[in-house]
This record gives structure tokens, sequence and C-alpha cells, in this order.
């Protein structure tokens, strides 16, 4: 009877051995699962996420890269490449200044109006920091805006005469006049 109780005694201990060392095994099955599942999820999440600035940059691309044109009655509303319909504007630095009554102003005048949009932005921040654009209704200043950001958005910041990458903040003035009306007006502003 001795042996038997020793031999019970050895199947037990073997037997919760055994069974510690399954659950220590599966423990470690389930941790490593965890882990790849984990590591899994983090690069699918690091592939969907981008920079805020990626993220700005693909928002106004999409946003900024084409305009709508707006035809006859007969023609419906068409959506177009920015690219394909930006034409060269006739720019003046002197047209709402006082230099335009100047008859020695007069030639320079001539010259300067025919500037591409990438000249006047060269021009302006090689002096200045800021740059006012001015013109009456449906002459073309926010799609000349939208040309500057566009240029910007694909790396050829060069051409508008700037040295390092610019990353555009486009915010049209009329959001802002929304917004500040939907903050405290009581009635929408007249556009």
């Amino acid at each position: 009877m001795d042996i038997s109780w020793q031999l019970a005694l050895a199947g037990f201990i073997f037997g919760i051995y055994h069974y510690r060392k399954s659950e220590h095994l599966k423990k470690q099955e389930k941790f490593a699962e965890l882990e790849a599942e984990d590591e899994f999820k983090h690069k699918k999440q690091a592939k969907r996420i981008k920079t805020a600035e990626e993220l700005l940059r693909a928002t106004l691309t999409t946003e900024l890269g084409s305009i709508s044109m707006f035809g006859s009655p007969d023609i419906e509303n068409i959506s177009v490449d920015l690219d394909d319909a930006f034409v060269l504007l006739h720019i003046s630095e002197t047209w709402r200044s006082e230099k335009r009554f100047d008859p020695r102003e007069a030639l320079l005048q001539l010259i300067e109006r025919y500037s591409t949009p990438e000249k006047v932005m060269q021009r302006a921040f090689k002096n200045f920091r800021m740059l006012l654009i001015i013109g009456d209704p449906g002459s073309g200043k926010t799609t000349l805006m939208k040309f500057y950001a566009m240029r910007c958005l694909k790396n050829q910041y060069e051409k508008l005469g700037f040295t390092q990458p610019v990353l555009p903040i486009y915010l049209p003035l009329v959001r802002l006049q929304w917004f500040s009306c939907l903050r405290g007006c009581r009635s929408p502003p007249v556009l």
C-alpha cells in the first residue's frame, strides 16, 4: 500500500506539473497572439493615420484642385482641374494707388499689367511679408489664391520665389464671415 500511495502521489504531482505547464504554454501563446494582433493593428493604423500636415495637404489638394465653371443656364455646373482652367491674369501693383496718375509710371504699368502670378508672388515677397489682392467680383481673386496654394501643395514653391517648402493655410473670408455670424448674428450675412 505504501508503493501505491507513492505512485498516486507521483501521478498527482506529475498531473499538476503537466497542467501548470500546459496553462503556462497557453498563456504564452495567448500573449504572443495578442502581441502579434496588437502589432498588426499598430501597423495598420500607422498606414491609415497620416501626420496633420499630410492630412491638411490631402484635404486642400482635393478641395482646391478643381474649380466650378458656371456657364449659361443651358450649361450645367462643371468641375474642372484648376491647372486646366487657370489663365494669365492682368495684375497691376499700381492700379489702385496714386502712382497710376504719374505719367512716368505709365510704361511701368503696361509692363507689370501682364505679369504672371508667379512673378507677382516673387516680387511681393522679395520686398514685403504680405500680399493684398484687390479686384472686382469675379475677377479671379479666389482662383488666384487657389492657384498659389496648389503650387505650394505640389512643392512648386520655388516658382513662387520661396526657398523652402510652404504649407498653405487656405481660409476663405466668406467662411470666417459665416462663422462669426453663427456665433452672434441673428440672420446670416448677405453675400
